[in-house]
């Protein structure tokens, strides 16, 4: 989101980062607003600059995969521009609106606006329905191997605003998986949750306050302030720091008053509705783990078991040494299939 001329403007984006995280999209108009009170982004990780750049590689696979099939391609890129002092959105959205009424094959990083909506859809390709009629279809490329939800909003959001622009109605959209495969989903599968997810979204800028940020906790993620909103919940000892408990028992345990690793580890119930005693029992034993390693290396740790699982998994570690050595190996999702590893000891 950014503003022009004093009016505000979203991405598609900003709409998958508010069903993520409305903490993280309030974190986002706070920097707008007013970016010398916004606390610091964390860096970029350098695995991030690695997907973005395959993504760039993907997305340039289809384009010139479209070209090869003899598709007249309209780039509506820099380039398109060379003459134009500064490049503004306006001159994509009208270059986009004019390769529209040429009906070329394929319009790449189309322009498109409608209300505080704004963006560049990766492709708009030219389709023909039942009555002869031409019309646009948005195809997007993701490089993960199946649809996530983000994926689907952020298409929703882009047909949207061609449907309202230029009167189209197509009834799909396409994605292009880091597979190669083609994935079309129906608008009509998703478009009333995307409906009330934008007005949500709306609604939530419309009413924001700068002092009045939205608690952590409630989001399933921090975006790019993991640092800031770790560092705001270990100031409470807030219960969604236990490890492996879920959204749904932290609401459970707050609304008994159970708001803070230190109350779960010294409460005494044992009848919190929705939470089975063994359940209840085992997040308090990690609290108080937890709680006893503060930072100590090894962690506290205990392996729970029965006897008819002494033979699995962390059971069969041998006893503590001094001498231990721990490996903590990291994926790699750049590669198709993964990566796997030999470890050969030799003396």
């Amino acid at each position: 989101m950014y503003k022009e001329a004093g009016k505000l403007f979203f991405f598609p984006t900003d709409l998958t980062t508010f069903m993520k995280s409305p903490f993280a999209s309030w974190m986002q108009r706070l920097e707008v607003e007013v970016p010398l009170s916004a606390p610091e982004r964390d860096p970029e990780s350098e695995i991030t600059k690695s997907l973005s750049q395959k993504g760039y590689e993907h997305e340039q696979k289809l384009l010139d995969d479209l070209i090869a099939q003899g598709l007249f391609v309209e780039e509506i890129t820099d380039e398109l521009f060379a003459e134009e002092e500064h490049v503004t959105f306006s001159l994509k959205r009208k270059a986009t609106s004019d390769a529209i009424r040429r009906k070329v094959d394929v319009v790449f990083q189309a322009a498109l606006e409608y209300g505080p909506f704004r963006g560049f859809a990766d492709f708009l390709i030219k389709r023909c329905d039942s009555s002869g009629q031409d019309y646009y279809e948005i195809w997007d490329t993701k490089l993960s191997s199946t649809v996530k939800p983000a994926h689907i909003i952020q298409l929703c959001c882009y047909t949207d605003i061609l449907i309202a622009t230029y009167g189209f109605k197509p009834d799909s959209f396409c994605v292009v998986l880091g597979t190669g495969e083609h994935e079309r989903l129906y608008i009509e599968d998703f478009f009333h949750y995307y409906l009330a997810l934008k007005n949500r979204f709306l609604r939530f800028h419309d009413e924001f306050d700068e002092a009045k940020m939205p608690d952590p906790a409630d989001s399933k993620s921090f975006g790019r302030w993991e640092t800031f909103a770790l560092e705001q919940l270990e100031k409470r000892d807030h219960i969604s720091l236990v490890a492996n408990i879920t959204r749904t028992q932290v609401k459970k345990l707050c609304a008994i008053g159970i708001e803070s690793r230190e109350k779960l580890i010294s409460s005494c119930h044992s009848d919190v509705n929705g939470i089975q005693v063994d359940i209840y029992e085992k997040l308090k034993r990690q609290a108080f783990l937890q709680r006893e390693t503060n930072g100590r290396i090894p962690p506290q740790f205990e392996i729970k078991h029965t006897d008819q699982q002494s033979n699995l998994g962390l059971s069969l570690l041998p006893p503590h040494s001094d001498l231990d050595i721990f490996f903590d190996i990291e994926g790699y999702p750049l590669t198709k299939g993964g990566l796997e590893y030999l470890w050969v000891n030799r003396p």
